[in-house]
């Protein structure tokens, strides 16, 4: 393989209200990783965005978590293909790695790698929802911990987050 293909970022993507675009970029993302040698790849962003000073911005789906739940799900099923039924990628696939679980996208005033302020319920209803169908719904297969803290605690060692909320519900 000479070269790849150039897609628009996530933010852009996600402007189409096109869940089927967006797998069908995806899918073409996980051929060429895929021919690459690649079996796993640092995607979908899966995080809510609603403060445009975050850096990192365009590589989300904005601000809406429906649409976010949509698109990380077509994502994912894009770059996983169907399963065997012991759950192995078929074909010329790879694993997806849904990030930054969770609120990363939530970091106080923009800033990379900082502290997130929100309400339990905030975290439940709005940040949670797209992990939850990408996991339910496309079989996700990687999760990315978020780089920042909530509630003080860095989400790499939450135990809570990551075993009893990830791994338990």
């Amino acid at each position: 393989m000479d070269g790849y293909t150039i897609f628009p970022q996530p933010i852009a993507l996600a402007s189409a209200w096109d869940p089927a675009l967006v797998q069908e970029v995806y899918e073409s993302i996980a051929l060429e990783a895929s021919a690459m040698g690649f079996h796993m790849v640092l995607s979908p962003n899966a995080d809510i965005v609603r403060d445009a000073r975050f850096g990192r911005m365009h590589e989300n789906y904005g601000e809406d978590t429906y649409l976010t739940a949509r698109l990380a799900v077509a994502a994912v099923k894009g770059l996983q293909g169907e399963r065997t039924v012991d759950g192995h990628i078929q074909g010329p696939h790879v694993a997806a790695t849904c990030k930054h679980f969770a609120g990363y996208g939530q970091i106080d005033r923009g800033k990379n790698f900082d502290y997130v302020r929100m309400t339990r319920r905030e975290f439940f209803d709005d940040i949670l929802p797209p992990f939850a169908a990408a996991i339910d719904e496309a079989g996700l297969m990687c999760i990315m911990p978020s780089h920042c803290d909530i509630d003080g605690i860095a989400c790499h060692g939450n135990r809570y987050l990551l075993h009893d909320l990830l791994r338990g519900q």
